[in-house]
């Protein structure tokens, strides 16, 4: 059965899931009022009339069914929540209300109590709390207060009259004793672990400042260092890490492949070539994510790569900047058409390209050295990070003997490779960045292709 039948056939059985709650939550409302509508054809026996009215009303507390929707609503709710802190409070609110609640069935039960036994002497009459004397604001709140004095070490002046409302005030002391304790419990253990988060993150810069100090780090160098560390504890924060889902171990290697992809690099299918390649084997760009891909993370003025770095890795930029330069007096780029992974012959030799002295600066969905697939190369200019900066290097021999793997795929690149070394012999001058020219010929080959 194909993905498309399976998810129609999902969304089918979710929409029936649906209307038989939604039946089961309105039905008993609909019959209620039909019978309202046709109860004066019923003149004869206006009493069985009115009991089976009485007993639809009882069927109306099917309506606790809502309750269902209320728990995927605020599922829903904590999966938007992204920082751990907020996530720490919003249990510790949830706690309190869920305390608050029990209070508030555990006084009016109280009350109700206190009202039900007037043949004996009562803590409502003892403390003149029947209706006509006593508001029902202030009725309420001494119930609640009442209430809420079992569960805690407070006291008040409202005290058991009877043995039935004792026996009450043992029941209540006992649970109280055992939902209090609870409640107590979390309510601790989270505002523990949300002050520990803060206090582990000030000793641990403090500790960085004073070993700074002693190894007499000059202070630029200081600067970049707590800098990036800040912008890396603000990630982290923000953003849940993979290592931290111990669960996802359990995953098979397809579903591990197509997830990293998914999570970690599909903005390459912003490059016409991979997104030619995901036409045609979804499979093989999934592949890449355990074989050929890997992120680097980059602080400001880091280095990407220079002029003594091999030319081993085409790069994208998933998040900041990248400033990237020729080098002035490197004017002799000399490499051959050896690409013996991809069998490509024609590939041609460069001897003594002027290169102009330029620079660029690169930005999210850019790339740089692409060039260094589809023949030897040696880096011509320098690329530095502006700023906190994330980057996808694509591995060029793994990327090539995945290519090998289908044959199809290898025929494409190796004419395409042809192009992008005839055009480059044209205008080098943007070889190692992603320059207007090099996308539009890109988007020229790929996009007017069917796999």
């Amino acid at each position: 059965m194909s993905v498309k039948a399976l998810l129609s056939r999902a969304r089918g059985e979710s929409s029936r899931t649906t209307c038989n709650l939604a039946v089961a939550v309105c039905g008993p409302d609909w019959v209620s009022t039909f019978v309202e509508i046709y109860s004066t054809d019923f003149t004869s026996d206006p009493g069985g009339v009115n009991r089976l009215l009485r007993s639809l009303r009882v069927v109306r507390t099917v309506r606790l069914l809502r309750l269902v929707k209320l728990k995927r609503i605020l599922a829903t709710i904590k999966d938007r929540i992204t920082s751990e802190a907020v996530f720490i409070l919003l249990n510790i609110c949830k706690l309190i209300l869920l305390l608050l609640l029990v209070n508030h069935f555990i006084a009016a039960t109280w009350y109700l109590v206190g009202t039900v036994f007037e043949e004996t002497h009562n803590w409502v009459d003892e403390y003149k709390m029947r209706k006509d004397q006593a508001g029902l604001g202030y009725r309420y709140s001494t119930s609640l207060h009442w209430s809420l004095t079992q569960f805690t070490p407070a006291s008040m002046d409202v005290h058991p009259q009877n043995v039935w409302e004792r026996y009450f005030a043992i029941m209540v002391l006992i649970a109280g004793l055992v939902l209090f304790s609870s409640f107590i419990s979390s309510i601790t253990g989270s505002m523990s672990q949300l002050r520990n988060m803060k206090a582990d993150k000030s000793k641990q810069f403090w500790l960085l400042r004073r070993y700074l100090k002693q190894q007499k780090v000059p202070r630029d160098l200081c600067f970049r260092v707590t800098r990036y560390i800040e912008y890396a504890l603000k990630t982290v924060d923000e953003r849940v890490p993979e290592e931290r889902i111990t669960i996802l171990t359990s995953l098979t290697d397809q579903l591990r492949n197509e997830l990293k992809f998914f999570t970690h690099f599909r903005c390459l299918v912003a490059h016409p070539m991979f997104c030619y390649i995901r036409k045609m084997s979804e499979a093989i760009l999934n592949r890449m994510s355990g074989r050929v891909l890997h992120t680097k993370e980059l602080a400001a003025a880091d280095p990407l790569f220079s002029l003594v770095d091999a030319a081993s890795e085409m790069f994208f930029i998933q998040q900041g900047n990248i400033h990237y330069g020729l080098v002035p007096d490197r004017s002799r780029n000399e490499f051959s058409s050896d690409w013996e992974t991809a069998s490509v012959d024609s590939l041609h030799s460069f001897h003594s390209i002027p290169i102009t002295d330029a620079s660029t600066v690169l930005e999210q969905d850019d790339y740089l050295c692409e060039v260094a697939i589809w023949c030897n190369w040696a880096h011509v200019g320098v690329a530095q990070a502006m700023d906190e900066t994330t980057v996808i290097g694509i591995d060029v021999k793994s990327f090539c003997d995945l290519t090998l793997e289908d044959a199809d795929l290898s025929e494409i690149a190796t004419l395409y490779s042809r192009r992008f070394v005839e055009k480059m012999s044209e205008d080098p001058t943007w070889v190692e960045v992603s320059h207007e020219d090099a996308k539009r010929l890109t988007s020229q080959f790929f996009l007017g292709r069917e796999p």
